[in-house]
C-alpha cells in the first residue's frame, strides 16, 4: 500500500545514515577513477545503425561506468554489532578507494559489484570474473550423519587444500552468498516501493539509480541472471511506469476515437517534426495505414503537456522511441532463450530473467512504445516460439520422454515455465486489442468518407435540388436551412458542399442498399483472407507461425487451470475478431454537429 511504501522510504532511505546502516548502496566509478584503478568498463548496449536519432541513454561512449557496492561491515561481525555484515576484508574481497566517495557517514570501502555477486552462479561466472575455473569443495558430512552435501570452493581465494583453509574458504563463500542474495532482495524491495507510481519513492530513488546504471546492471553478462532480472524490474518501476506515460496514450482499448482536426499554430520547425498535436486525444485525420506513424495508439508528448520542454529527458522526450534501448534489451533477452529460442525447463535462473523481460515488453506495449506494425512483428515472432510447448526441452542435453510428460506440474522450474506461458498469452491479448483498435479506426474513417459523399436529386416540377447521402436521407416536407431544398440552385460541378448548410434540415439516418453493401464489403476486407490492410493483423501472420492455434491447443493440455483458461480465451478472441469489432462499434456515438460534447 502507499502508506507502507512511504514508511519504508522514510525509514530506509531518506536519512543518509539509515541508508548506509540498513542497506547496500550502489555507486558508479567515474572515468578518472577508472583510469587510476585500471578498471575494465562494461560495454554498453549498442543501438544498430538504423536506430532513431534520439532516445534515452544515447551517448557517444561505448562503455558504461563500472558499478560498485558499499555497505557497513566488520571483520569480526556478530548480531547487533552495528554493522550490516562482514566487511570486504572479512570476505576476502578486494576494495577500491574512489576519489569522490559518496558515503559521508563512515570510511567507505567500495567493491566491484561483479566480485560480490558471482557466487550466486559460480559455474557460469567464476571464470569470467576471477579468471580461474570453478572447483567444488570436497564432499563433507553433516554432524547428524544425514545426506552428504557438497560445498563449493572459490578459486579466487587461492588457498591450500588443508582442512582448516578449506573450511575458512567455504565459510567465506557462504557469507558472500548471503550478501549477494541480500543485494538482490534489496533491489526487489526498492522496486515494490515504487510500484503503483509512488512518486515520493521514485523521486528519492532515481537520485541513486540512474537510467544508465540500471541498464548497465541489467545487461551485464558477468552478473547473475537474478541480478539482471532485479535491475529490469527496478528500471521499469522507476522510469517506465510513471508520468508522463499513460496506458495507450491515456485511454483504454478500443480508443475513444475522434474524427476531427487537432492541431495548433506550431512553428515551421515543430510542424516539420510532426509536433502539431495539442493533446493525446486519438484523432483520425486520415485513413489509417499499417505503416503510418499513427496506425496504432503510440506514446506522444503534446506541446500542452506540463512535461513538454522539461530539462529532465525522462519527462520531456516526445515520441515512442524513448525506451528504444530498453525495448532492444527485452527483445534480445527473449530471443536468447535456450536452444534456438526454446524454453529449457531446467534453466530456472535464466527463465526468471526471461520472465522479467516479458513483463518489460508488456509495459512498453501498454504505454504505447511497441505501437508500430514492424515493432509488433518483432515482439510476436519470438514470443510465439516460446509459447509453443512442443519445442520445449527438459534440459540442454535432454528432451521430454514421453513428450506428454511436460504437461505434468511439479517443482519450481515447472512453475516458472507455466508463468511464462501465461504472461505470453497476456501479451498476445494486448496485441489483439491493438488490432481491434486499428480496425475500428479504419472502419470509422471509411464511414466518415462515405457519410460526406452527398448527391443531388431533382424533385418537383420546378426541378429543385435535394441533398441525399449514403446514410442520411431528408425527411419530406420539413424546413431546410437557407431554403436549400426549395430555392437554392444546384451546386456546379466540382463545387464543395458544406454539410453545415443543412444542419437545420430534418434528416433521418437511413442507409441506402448500395451503402450497406459497400460497408459490408469494407468490413469483411479487414479480416484474414480479406483484401484490406487490416487483414494482415492476424496473430498467425504477425508471429509468422501458421500453426499458432495448435500451440494454444497444446498449452491447454498443461495441468494448470489458469493457463488452460487463458489459452481458451485467446483462441476465442482469434476466431471471434468480427465479434470484438462489432462489440466496439456498438459503443460508437454519432454527433449531429461538429461541436464536441
Amino acid at each position: 500500500s502507499r502508506p507502507s511504501q512511504e514508511m519504508c522510504i522514510r525509514l530506509l532511505w531518506m536519512n543518509e545514515e539509515d541508508r548506509y546502516s540498513f542497506g547496500v548502496t550502489f555507486h558508479e566509478v567515474k572515468p578518472h577513477d577508472q583510469k587510476r584503478l585500471c578498471m575494465n568498463a562494461p560495454k554498453r548496449l549498442r543501438a544498430p545503425e538504423d536506430a532513431p536519432k534520439a532516445f534515452l541513454g544515447k551517448t557517444p561512449s561505448n562503455f558504461y561506468d563500472p558499478v560498485t557496492v558499499c555497505w557497513t561491515g566488520s571483520s569480526e561481525w556478530k548480531p547487533h554489532c552495528g554493522a550490516l555484515w562482514w566487511s570486504p576484508v572479512g570476505l576476502g574481497l578486494q576494495t577500491l578507494q574512489l576519489s569522490e566517495p559518496h558515503v559521508s557517514a563512515m570510511s567507505a570501502e567500495f567493491v566491484n559489484i561483479e566480485n560480490v555477486m558471482w557466487v550466486l552462479e559460480p559455474y557460469r561466472l567464476c571464470k569470467p570474473v576471477t579468471g580461474t575455473h570453478w572447483k567444488p569443495f570436497p564432499v563433507g558430512r553433516k554432524n547428524n550423519n544425514t545426506k552428504k552435501r557438497q560445498f563449493r570452493q572459490s578459486s579466487l581465494l587461492n588457498m591450500s587444500t588443508s582442512n582448516f583453509k578449506v573450511k575458512v574458504a567455504r565459510h567465506r563463500f557462504e557469507k558472500q552468498k548471503i550478501l549477494a542474495t541480500y543485494i538482490n532482495s534489496e533491489l526487489e524491495l526498492l522496486t515494490k516501493m515504487c510500484k503503483g507510481r509512488s512518486y515520493n519513492c521514485i523521486t528519492w530513488l532515481e537520485k541513486s539509480f540512474s537510467y544508465d546504471m540500471l541498464l548497465n546492471i541489467a545487461t551485464n553478462s558477468r552478473l547473475p541472471y537474478s541480478t539482471n532480472a532485479a535491475a529490469m524490474g527496478l528500471v521499469q518501476a522507476l522510469y517506465v511506469d510513471r508520468f508522463p506515460q499513460f496506458k495507450h496514450g491515456g485511454a483504454t482499448l478500443p480508443h475513444k476515437l475522434w474524427l476531427f482536426h487537432d492541431a495548433d499554430e506550431s512553428t515551421a520547425k515543430e510542424a516539420k517534426n510532426g509536433e502539431t498535436r495539442k493533446s493525446v486525444t486519438p484523432v483520425l485525420k486520415n485513413r489509417l495505414r499499417l505503416n503510418s506513424v499513427d496506425a496504432f495508439p503510440a506514446f506522444f508528448l503534446p506541446r500542452l503537456s506540463s512535461a513538454y520542454g522539461d530539462p529532465n529527458p525522462v519527462l520531456s522526450h516526445t515520441d515512442h522511441f524513448k525506451f528504444f534501448l530498453l525495448r532492444k534489451l527485452y527483445n534480445d533477452t527473449v530471443n536468447s532463450f535456450g536452444e534456438g529460442g526454446r524454453l529449457i525447463h531446467s534453466d530456472g535462473d535464466f527463465n526468471k530473467l526471461g520472465m522479467a523481460a516479458i513483463h518489460g515488453q508488456q509495459a512498453l506495449l501498454l504505454f504505447g512504445f511497441q505501437s508500430t506494425y514492424s515493432k509488433l512483428k518483432e515482439l510476436c515472432k519470438p514470443n510465439a516460439r516460446l509459447l509453443d510447448g512442443r519445442s520445449d526441452l527438459r534440459s540442454r542435453s535432454g528432451v521430454f520422454n514421453p513428450p506428454e510428460s511436460r504437461y505434468k506440474a511439479g517443482g519450481a522450474d515447472t512453475e516458472i515455465v507455466l508463468q511464462i506461458k501465461k504472461e505470453l498469452i497476456k501479451t498476445f491479448n494486448e496485441v489483439g486489442d491493438l488490432c481491434t483498435n486499428f480496425r475500428l479506426g479504419q472502419f470509422l474513417h471509411l464511414f466518415k468518407e462515405k457519410a460526406m459523399e452527398w448527391t443531388h436529386a431533382e424533385c418537383g416540377p420546378e426541378g429543385c435540388d435535394i441533398q441525399t447521402g449514403y446514410f442520411f436521407q431528408p425527411s419530406i416536407g420539413t424546413p431546410v436551412k437557407n431554403n436549400w431544398v426549395s430555392n437554392r440552385p444546384p451546386p456546379k460541378d466540382g463545387e464543395h458542399f458544406d454539410p453545415e448548410d443543412t444542419l437545420d434540415a430534418q434528416y433521418i439516418l437511413q442507409a441506402t442498399d448500395d451503402a450497406e453493401v459497400a460497408m459490408y464489403q469494407d468490413f469483411e476486407a479487414m479480416f484474414p483472407g480479406g483484401s484490406g490492410e487490416a487483414s494482415k493483423l492476424d496473430l498467425k501472420e504477425l508471429c509468422n507461425k501458421p500453426d499458432f492455434d495448435v500451440a494454444l491447443v497444446d498449452a491447454i493440455m498443461y495441468e494448470d487451470d489458469e493457463l488452460m483458461a487463458a489459452s481458451l480465451k485467446l483462441l476465442d478472441n482469434i476466431y471471434g475478431q468480427r465479434r470484438l469489432l462489432r462489440g466496439a462499434l456498438k459503443d460508437v456515438v454519432l454527433l449531429d454537429r461538429p461541436e464536441l460534447p
